[in-house]
């Protein structure tokens, strides 16, 4: 794996739970110590376990404290939910149950909320929660 990358996948997640992206350069880093010179918990994005209304869990990422932005990984892909952009998120959830059939998903709406829980497992970041409602908007 290179140091870093343009885009993230599941797998980069896997090696690594937290990166962290250049502002200037938008390309994505591995944290590998805190030592790191970090300008804001904004430009980190962190591994999810990410869990529908109805139950269903998906791996994911979230961006800073997750109160925005997350990524579902499924299908070999990423599917984008940004809580600034609702109609873009209820697509790109749209998208995920066309792209599996077999999940059964409900209609992309009813997924919501959207909770996570990060998957660090590296002292002394600790864990947190948080979701994404569209409803409460």
């Amino acid at each position: 794996m290179t140091a870093s990358k343009q885009f993230l996948e599941l797998s980069d997640f896997l090696a690594f739970s937290v990166w962290m992206q250049d502002r200037d350069t938008e390309v994505y880093s591995p944290v590998i110590t805190l030592d790191e010179q970090i300008e804001s918990i904004d430009d980190l994005f962190f591994r999810v376990r990410i869990t529908t209304a109805q139950g269903f869990q998906f791996d994911g990422c979230v961006n800073g404290m997750g109160d925005v932005g997350m990524g579902i990984f499924a299908n070999g892909k990423m599917y984008p939910v940004n809580s600034n952009f609702p109609k873009f998120s209820t697509e790109s959830l749209a998208e995920l149950s066309a792209d599996d059939p077999a999940l059964g998903l409900p209609e992309a709406s009813s997924l919501f909320p959207l909770r996570f829980t990060t998957i660090i497992e590296r002292d002394p970041i600790r864990e947190f929660s948080g979701e994404i409602d569209f409803r409460r908007k």
